[in-house]
């Protein structure tokens, strides 16, 4: 079968060597830039429009071989022809005229269809409204909202009217007499990037209109900037047809508009032909123009060079003219480009950038509706504290719940109104006030329920909520707070300063008031209403702290039994934390009658501070019983283990939640009164203790009880002493009713805090004294070391005083040293003289006394034996 010599010679090894070379780079060149990078880079997208350099070869070879073949007469060229023939007939016919109807429909009728305007899909003009489904009311689909930082790519999503602007937008650039330049004014957070998501949805039924996007914040000089606006319009541009005649255009537009002062660089630009900026941008315009595209440049970030609303008037003129002058001059030549539009996306029109003159439509993204800022913000509060992630006791009080909500200011009118009363806004007013932009809010919200989900029940909600909002608004503030937290939580005032100083603010004030004044007034305002909820204490010499701290026990002022600042911080419990939750679920067990760890707490130094922060948690009456609960606790136990022999603990704890809660004084006097009298007879410290908290008038705390009924308890205790220990065995009653007591114990019962306050320790401390003085020197004698340090206490006195020392050069140290003597008036009167004389002659003081009271015993003892001795020298 014979064969065309061309034939003949494609089937050699080499040239199918060649060919399966050539086909595997094509292969990979394909692979690597992608399908429609290949068709741009080969050019067959707009072959008839821009058609692409090796075309121009192709024909050039063709015509060369043709004329040589001609021109040296050895009539080659019909070779060819009969080669080509010969191939041609290789192929069926049917083949041949698809392959010929393809051809011409590919590269003749199709692009003259992509660029009829009556084929080009524009979205609906029958209005301007979206998809908006709004703020979901789901707070699953809310939770996974407020999760996301993705940009809003689709109507559906659309939660805060942002498709109405992307619509107008995506209308005005299908317009067919091109789109003019367009801004997108709104602060940071506001939506611009999903407007521009909006917008590239709202043109897919147009290709071709492509659009080409840039963010300016990776750039950290305006010439790199420009660098990169053009190699992004060139890239996309790419993606089309052969760029090759673009290669290197950011670097010769830079180079054009740079002045450069060195010699290298003179001469670069002396061998360079000259050429204007806006001429070499006139070779990306013409071929664009030619492949019948339309280009957007969106251009985002601007304020990255601006400098935003962070600069004075000056410095920002000064800054704008030296930073955004290159990126200026770009966007103009830009803006000349008849197929191209240019959109930028800025934080504030008050820039000197001269954006009237080349823009003509200015889209200003609105501040966050109230309503529906609030109505995000209670959907996650009240899903929060009403369940999620799972169901807590919630120890606020409902009134600080209540004093949270907003007022009518959530609606538009009224909102409008507030602005004329906004020095105190309240704190639900003042979060949507600061919250200006969806990412603030969900930056809020997101913070608030990722520090509630690890710490739900151990922290206050609405503290966290506004924590986290003052966090997002104002990260200068919130961080100035946590290096001062101490004086935020417990006083910005020195409570103990004299003087000119007295009531003086911490200079930590004045920097709070600095940085508030950075803001508008109405921000300013708002933001001082959550400081002021978040810490009671705030501004200087508030008296509502005390009252907040009842009100809402875990808010982040708080720091009695946990540190509530450290918790939202760390978002965790220190080791030696005791779980809130576990708390309250034993306060409510113990209201109910079952058995609970209320009293165990109350009884541990460490822990009874919890108790005492969720007083609210209990009735007043409750209180009472819960007095008798404990006492009935420490019934058994020493008064050697207490504080001073003298504290026992938990009594002070109820005291304290008594002053708080204030309960009936006939219920507390008789509570009292009872518990005294039941302990009198078996534990003379408890029933002191409890005397001196509840039964004792004093200055600066309010009473429980009157002073008559006050009267009538420590009478009662008193009576108690002769009552139970003068009979037979009531030596040894005393003994054990003792328990360890503090040496001074009997000396506060017989005379009583009252006269002792005032040096009233004259005659005898109550009727039936000299039998029981009696009683007390009978156990002298049973058991020294337990009734002589309380008789001690009656004979003896004891005070500071400034004592000295003298040191290696004769100078004298002062030194405070306890000074005693022995009362023989008060032993005299007292006791029987001549027997307390001889127990306290022959008794060796033990060392277990605190030094004061080994003091006065010694003192005791040396006396006795001085008057023994001078006794026997007389006989």
């Amino acid at each position: 079968m014979l064969t065309a010599p061309v034939v003949a010679r494609l089937a050699s090894p080499p040239v199918i060597v060649s060919l399966l070379c050539v086909t595997s780079l094509i292969a990979l060149a394909t692979w690597g830039l992608g399908y429609g990078r290949w068709r741009g880079f080969v050019g067959t997208r707009f072959l008839q429009y821009y058609p692409p350099l090796w075309v121009a070869v192709a024909c050039g070879i063709f015509v060369w071989i043709v004329l040589a073949s001609w021109a040296d007469d050895s009539h080659r060229w019909r070779q060819l022809l009969s080669d080509v023939e010969w191939i041609t007939f290789q192929i069926p016919s049917m083949v041949r005229w698809l392959a010929a109807a393809l051809f011409l429909f590919l590269f003749g009728v199709a692009p003259l269809l992509s660029t009829n305007p009556l084929w080009v899909a524009k979205p609906s003009q029958s209005g301007t409204k979206s998809n908006r489904q709004g703020i979901p009311t789901d707070f699953t689909e809310l939770r996974a909202w407020i999760g996301s930082d993705e940009e809003v790519s689709e109507p559906a999503l659309d939660r805060f009217g942002h498709d109405q602007i992307a619509r107008r937008i995506a209308l005005r650039l299908q317009q067919d007499s091109g789109a003019p330049t367009m801004a997108v004014i709104g602060p940071l957070g506001s939506g611009k990037s999903s407007i521009r998501r909006l917008v590239e949805h709202h043109l897919r039924g147009t290709p071709r209109i492509r659009m080409v996007s840039i963010s300016l914040w990776p750039f950290e000089s305006p010439e790199a900037a420009v660098r990169g606006i053009l190699t992004s319009l060139v890239t996309e541009l790419g993606r089309h047809v052969n760029i090759l005649p673009l290669v290197g255009l950011s670097d010769e537009y830079v180079g054009i508009i740079s002045e450069t002062g060195s010699p290298l660089g003179g001469i670069a630009k002396s061998l360079r032909r000259q050429m204007d900026p806006a001429e070499s941008l006139n070779r990306f315009s013409r071929i664009a123009c030619a492949t019948g595209l339309r280009f957007v440049l969106w251009v985002e970030d601007l304020e990255r060079f601006t400098g935003g609303e962070q600069l004075d008037d000056d410095s920002r003129a000064e800054r704008e003219v030296e930073r955004l002058g290159p990126i200026r001059a770009l966007l103009h030549l830009l803006d000349r480009c008849p197929h191209l539009s240019v959109i930028v996306s800025d934080t504030s029109l008050r820039t000197r950038f001269d954006i009237g003159k080349i823009v003509r439509f200015v889209e200003q993204l609105p501040e966050l509706n109230p309503a529906n800022a609030w109505d995000t913000i209670k959907l996650v509060r009240d899903s929060c504290l009403n369940g999620y992630p799972r169901s807590v006791t919630d120890p606020a009080s409902p009134e600080s719940r209540a004093a949270f909500e907003p007022s009518a200011e959530t609606h538009e009118w009224a909102d409008w109104l507030s602005r004329f009363r906004e020095s105190k806004p309240k704190p639900a007013a003042a979060i949507f006030t600061v919250l200006k932009t969806p990412r603030a809010l969900k930056s809020a919200l997101r913070l608030a329920v990722e520090t509630w989900e690890a710490l739900c029940g151990e922290i206050d909600f609405d503290a966290v909520l506004v924590a986290s909002v003052v966090r997002v608004v104002s990260p200068d503030l919130f961080s100035l707070i946590n290096d001062h937290i101490i004086l935020f939580q417990h006083g910005l005032t020195n409570p103990f300063a004299m003087g000119d100083q007295k009531n003086k603010p911490h200079q930590v004030v004045d920097q709070v008031k600095s940085l508030l004044g950075r803001e508008s007034t109405r921000g300013a305002a708002a933001l001082d209403s959550l400081l002021r909820f978040l810490f009671p204490s705030y501004p200087p010499n508030s008296a509502d702290r005390d009252r907040e701290a009842l009100l809402r026990p875990q808010s982040l002022f708080v720091s009695s039994h946990a540190d509530y600042w450290r918790r939202y911080l760390t978002q965790s419990l220190s080791p030696e934390d005791d779980q809130d939750q576990m708390i309250l679920q034993s306060i409510q067990a113990w209201r109910g009658g079952e058995v609970s760890g209320v009293v165990d707490r109350l009884v541990d130094p460490m822990r009874s501070g919890s108790i005492e922060s969720f007083v609210m948690q209990f009735q007043p009456t409750e209180l009472c019983r819960l007095l008798q609960d404990l006492v009935k606790r420490l019934k058994s136990e020493s008064a050697a283990t207490w504080p001073d022999r003298s504290h026992g603990p938990g009594i002070v704890s109820v005291w304290r939640m008594m002053l708080r809660l204030r309960p009936a004084e006939q219920d507390v006097h008789s509570t009292v009164e009872s518990v005294v009298q039941e302990m009198a007879p078996v534990h003379l410290p408890l029933a002191h203790d409890v005397a001196c908290f509840f039964a004792t008038t004093s200055q600066s705390v309010p009473n429980l009880i009157s002073s008559k009924q006050q009267e009538t308890i420590w009478r009662g205790l008193r009576d108690a002493l002769a009552l139970h220990f003068l009979s037979k065995g009531g030596e040894e009653r005393l003994a054990a009713a003792i328990k360890d007591g503090s040496p001074w114990l009997l000396g506060w019962i017989a005379w009583g805090l009252k006269r002792l306050d005032i040096d009233d320790a004259k005659g005898l401390p109550f009727v039936k004294w000299p039998a029981f003085s009696q009683v007390l020197l009978g156990l002298a004698e049973e058991q020294p070391d337990v009734a002589i340090p309380q008789i001690v206490a009656f004979v003896t006195t004891g005070h500071l005083s400034d004592g000295g020392a003298v040191d290696e050069v004769g100078d004298r140290i002062p030194r405070s040293r306890w000074v005693t003597s022995f009362q023989e008036d008060n032993a005299r009167r007292l006791f029987d003289f001549d027997r307390l004389i001889a127990i306290l002659a022959t008794w060796t003081v033990p060392d277990h006394l605190d030094p004061q009271m080994k003091a006065q015993c010694l003192a005791a003892v040396d006396a006795a034996k001085s008057l023994m001795m001078r006794r026997r020298e007389k006989t």
